[in-house]
C-alpha cells in the first residue's frame, strides 16, 4: 500500500474516532468533551506507538514491536533500513579482514599510520624489519619506535613523492627502502 494511503488511512481514522466520540458525548450533553476525548484517544494511542518504536531501536537485537496501519508501516520499513545496514557493515568488516589477511601474509612491511603519526595497524613483516610489536605498539608514535634521523626527517617532512633508501650496515648489510602514500583523512601506508 502506498504511502499517501496509508497516512490517509491514518487520518480517517482518527476523524472517525474523533466524530464518533463526539457523537457519544452528544448524547450525553457532552458533544464538546466527547470529540477532546477522541481526539485524546487517538493521541495516545499515537504516542505509545512512539514509543514503543523509540524503545526497539534503543534496545538492539530486538525484533520490532507489532503495529498495524501506518505504525507497522514505519516499524517494518526501519527494521528493514537496519538489516540492510548490518549486511553492508558485515561486508565492509569482511573486506577489511580480506585486505589486512592478504597485506599480512606478504614479506613487505606493511603499515598504516594515523595523522598524529602514531601505528594504527602493521602487518607481520613489518614488525621483523622494523622491531614494531603489533598489536602492542598500536597508538605509539612511528618515529619513536623507528629511531632513524634520516626516517625520522623524511616522515616529518610530508614530501613523499621518492622512496627513501637507508643503509644500516652492521655485520651483514641490510639496506631499507621506505615509500609512504597518503590516504583518507591524513593517514599514511608506508611500505
Amino acid at each position: 500500500m502506498s504511502r499517501f494511503k496509508l497516512w490517509r488511512r491514518e487520518l480517517l481514522r482518527a476523524i472517525f474516532i474523533s466524530i464518533a466520540s463526539g457523537m457519544i458525548g452528544s448524547m450525553f450533553g457532552a458533544t464538546l468533551e466527547g470529540l477532546l476525548l477522541g481526539l485524546l484517544s487517538v493521541l495516545v494511542v499515537w504516542a505509545v506507538h512512539l514509543y514503543r518504536i523509540q524503545a526497539w531501536l534503543h534496545s538492539p537485537n530486538v525484533d520490532p514491536p507489532e503495529g498495524w496501519g501506518i505504525w507497522g508501516n514505519l516499524s517494518d520499513n526501519i527494521y528493514a533500513l537496519q538489516r540492510r545496514n548490518r549486511e553492508a557493515q558485515w561486508r565492509l568488516e569482511s573486506a577489511l579482514d580480506y585486505l589486512q589477511d592478504s597485506l599480512a601474509s606478504m614479506r613487505d612491511g606493511w603499515m598504516i599510520i594515523d595523522p598524529r603519526g602514531n601505528i594504527a595497524w602493521s602487518n607481520h613483516s613489518a614488525r621483523g624489519l622494523l622491531g614494531v610489536r603489533f598489536p602492542e605498539d598500536r597508538g605509539q608514535p612511528l618515529v619513536n619506535l623507528v629511531r632513524n634521523p634520516q626516517f625520522a626527517e623524511y616522515f616529518a617532512a610530508g614530501e613523499y613523492q621518492q622512496p627513501l633508501r637507508i643503509d644500516l650496515g652492521g655485520d651483514v648489510e641490510t639496506r631499507l627502502q621506505f615509500e609512504i602514500s597518503l590516504f583518507g583523512l591524513g593517514d599514511r601506508l608506508l611500505l
